[in-house]
């Protein structure tokens, strides 16, 4: 429960600056349940059953708005007003393993029925804009049939199969393939903000809604590892194909932009990795990875302009990541350093705003008090190194046309600040 503040400045004209309150109501619930039946000394079936039960957001349903004034700010209406039912997932689950001579597999298998709560908008405008109680303002704007929605169910199957083949005994062949999910609800803020141009072209949420579906990506990995008494070494090649990527995309029948699951990504590398113990108390380590995840296609930006998204790099994808880290023991004394090298990103798809690379170092010194107990203390970004840290931003590059709605320009990416030099003492325990 609390508030989330964010804002879309204008210098030129501060008239069309906006701060919006996002007033959010938040709570997670659930069980896992799971069943393991260990057939023989080399076989086992596991089943299992995840329920989760969730208050939104997302989507936003409750968000004032407030105009910036010399005076300070000043309540200008509501940005989203709705009501939102909890969302739940049922997902049952299960697997097989069984350990052969040479070879180990596991295949499985998980449902996933995810239910969307209904989705109730209200009226803003009129006398609404003036009343700053969320519940009085609902009462007194009445409910928007057409920005509204029912309860929606998505489901989707997860099958799994991983391998290891043991080569001789200190050589391994690993191999998975794997389908996994994700969703975005991003549609109903757009809708709602625009909901003039599709109610004259006669667009109801609902027709909206029904067509909403489920990101999925199939992942397939093989690798080798190869472990000795002082060393070890490994690398793992890796594919994906993601259908039905979220992006923003432009209806030129509603003349409108909103999120849609049209995009096709794939994503492909090579991960490396490998250790050595140079000493009694003193070993290395590091890794390396390398990732081209790209769009395969074009996205409209207008009925007849295209934004030449193919072949992109993903936004806050970085192409190469390194690793490489050192630690020394004597007695009850451990201590450490890392190292962290993150490659060029891109803060939006049409890669025009590079971040550049950054190198970052932790140290770490750490006492055993006893067999159980160890005090740690942890310093990251040891020089204060200044960097860019998360980005956030819309799949196409187009989310200035939210912005725009306030005179904004800019393509609406967030980029946040990298944490700063940061010191941290933590006591951990295991009996």
């Amino acid at each position: 429960t609390g508030e989330y503040w964010f804002s879309s400045m204008n210098k030129a004209d501060p008239s069309k600056s906006r701060v919006i309150e996002w007033m959010i109501d938040h709570e997670n619930v659930g069980a896992v349940t799971e069943l393991d039946w260990n057939i023989s000394a080399s076989s086992q079936i596991k089943a299992g059953l995840w329920l989760h039960d969730q208050q939104p957001p997302g989507p936003p349903v409750t968000q004032r708005k407030y105009l910036a004034t010399a005076q300070g700010l000043k309540f200008d209406g509501w940005s989203v007003l709705a009501d939102n039912e909890r969302h739940r997932i049922i997902s049952p689950y299960a697997s097989w393993f069984k350990s052969f001579e040479q070879v180990d597999v596991e295949a499985g298998l998980r449902y996933v029925d995810l239910r969307l709560g209904a989705l109730t908008a209200y009226n803003n405008t009129g006398k609404v804009a003036g009343i700053s109680d969320p519940d009085a303002a609902r009462a007194a704007g009445g409910v928007n049939a057409m920005a509204s929605a029912e309860a929606k169910t998505l489901d989707a199957w997860l099958p799994f199969l991983g391998m290891n083949w043991r080569l001789d005994r200190q050589t391994s062949l690993l191999a998975h393939a794997g389908r996994t999910y994700g969703l975005d609800v991003n549609l109903f803020p757009y809708y709602y903000a625009q909901q003039a141009a599709f109610k004259a072209k006669g667009v109801s949420f609902q027709s909206l809604w029904d067509q909403l579906e489920l990101e999925t990506a199939d992942n397939f990995d093989v690798g080798l590892r190869h472990v000795r008494e002082d060393w070890y070494a490994g690398a793992t090649l890796f594919y994906a194909l993601h259908q039905n990527k979220q992006s923003t995309i432009y209806d030129p029948v509603v003349d409108a932009r909103y999120p849609w699951n049209v995009a096709d990504a794939s994503r492909y590398g090579i991960e490396l990795e490998a250790g050595m113990q140079l000493t009694e108390a003193w070993s290395v380590s590091g890794n390396y990875s390398w990732n081209r995840f790209r769009y395969d296609q074009d996205l409209a930006l207008s009925s007849k302009v295209n934004l030449a998204t193919d072949g992109k790099q993903v936004v806050d994808t970085p192409e190469h990541l390194i690793n490489l880290g050192t630690r020394y023991r004597m007695e009850a004394w451990t201590l450490g350093a890392d190292v962290r090298y993150v490659g060029e990103r891109y803060g939006d798809v049409l890669n025009l705003e590079k971040v550049d690379a950054v190198t970052l170092v932790d140290v770490m010194l750490q006492y055993r008090l006893n067999r159980a107990v160890n005090v740690t203390l942890d310093v990251r970004n040891l020089f204060d190194t200044e960097y860019v840290g998360p980005i956030s931003a819309a799949d196409d590059a187009i989310a200035n046309f939210t912005a725009a709605m306030n005179g904004v320009t800019g393509n609406g990416s967030q980029y946040q600040y990298g944490a700063p030099r940061s010191v941290f003492v933590s006591l951990a325990g295991q009996f």
